[in-house]
């Protein structure tokens, strides 16, 4: 198993991911993660949303993280932990999918005023998410992120 990674990590550009498919695929579902941890701390999903299709049901992940942030502020360094990134796998020319696994840190969203509108405890159990990646061009884009059973 691969060490934690509580942390976030500089993106790797669409040119710096690894030209061997399955490195990238796990590359590319790492920093989903990575960056999701980065616009839960700042309030900014620009880079989250990059790497992204347009049409990913994931995105709506990253509209919670602005909707949130337009109440108030967020109070989660690194959400989420990553513990694994296994089973890199092409189904196609063009798509793959990686599973990641990770447990979540706590959560909590503060008004201006103070209050505290939403407190999520640490979630240690560790769960694990489907990322599929599709090859758009010389780059990678996440098309849908599936929590597994």
């Amino acid at each position: 198993m691969a060490s934690a990674s509580p942390t976030a990590s500089p993106s790797p550009t669409q040119t710096a991911l690894p030209s061997d498919p399955k490195a990238a695929l796990a590359a590319i579902g790492r920093t989903y993660y990575l960056e999701s941890n980065a616009a839960i701390r700042t309030g900014s999903t620009v880079k989250l949303r990059a790497l992204s299709t347009p049409d990913c049901p994931c995105n709506a992940f990253a509209a919670g993280v602005d909707a949130d942030w337009r109440k108030g502020r967020v109070e989660s360094p690194n959400f989420y932990t990553i513990v694994d990134v296994v089973s890199p796998m092409m189904d196609t020319a063009t798509d793959g999918h990686v599973t990641i696994f990770y447990s979540k840190n706590s959560y909590r969203l503060v008004d201006s005023a103070g209050k505290v509108l939403i407190n999520l405890p640490d979630q240690p159990k560790t769960v694990s998410s489907s990322v599929r990646v599709r090859r758009i061009g010389s780059g990678w884009k996440v098309f849908d992120v599936v929590r597994l059973p």
